[in-house]
């Protein structure tokens, strides 16, 4: 049996946990085939000593390097700490091999496509044929990632997000929920599509875009919209 801990506490790290329970419901009896969350890590103050999904919160994130048996998945992804995700993998000190990647079983990847490290594809996505979703990456029900497309490391693709062909999603980028993507076009590094968009041409490293067709806010509008 396989030992997992999930990174975070919250929302994502919920549907995380879903979905492994989903998986072991449809395993044959092989033990080993199954995987155990044995707690979750999570660095607020106020939930150490407490549970979550009835399993415990063994620590702040540091606290990694206390299991060495256990392999780790991180849901910390929102909209608050989506560009600190590379820093928060790394404070757990755990190197690429020990991150699981989790498929709900209701998800549909090609045998065609790659999936990386630590990555979690939630109920109901879609990963088509050609296409790349890279390591730490998060992706929310009912998404879908089209034919030829690269989903780069650290990305965060919210629920129902249609990505078509041909399009690249940069480094920590985070799409929001009901958004769509035309053929062809590049998200920068970082960048954050805003929930309902409708992306028509590239969006620079960093950038806040929103709307149809999506639109960069300026640096007040995004402060203030953003908080």
């Amino acid at each position: 049996m396989r030992k997992l801990i999930i990174l975070g506490a919250s929302g994502n790290s919920l549907s995380i946990y879903d979905a492994v329970a989903d998986h072991n419901a449809l395993l044959s009896t092989k033990g080993e085939d199954r995987i155990d969350v044995i707690g979750f890590l999570d660095d607020t103050p106020a939930l150490a000593g407490t549970a979550f999904c009835d399993k415990p919160i063994l620590g702040p994130l540091e606290a990694a390097s206390r299991y060495a048996a256990c392999e780790f998945i991180n849901g910390i992804a929102s909209i608050d700490s989506y560009t600190s995700k590379p820093a928060i993998v790394a404070r757990t000190g755990v190197p690429i091999e020990r991150f699981m990647t989790v498929v709900h079983p209701t998800a549909a990847v090609s045998r065609q496509a790659r999936i990386g490290r630590g990555s979690a594809i939630m109920a109901n996505c879609s990963v088509c044929a050609e296409a790349g979703v890279g390591d730490h990456v998060i992706m929310l029900q009912n998404s879908v990632v089209n034919h030829h497309s690269v989903v780069h490391d650290f990305a965060t693709i919210s629920s129902l997000v249609t990505i078509l062909g041909y399009v690249t999603i940069g480094t920590g980028a985070f799409i929001g929920g009901a958004s769509a993507l035309r053929p062809r076009v590049t998200v920068g590094a970082r960048a954050l599509v805003g929930m309902g968009s409708v992306v028509i041409c590239d969006v620079a490293d960093d950038a806040v875009v929103v709307g149809n067709p999506a639109r960069a806010l300026t640096r007040r509008q995004t402060e203030s919209r953003l908080g």
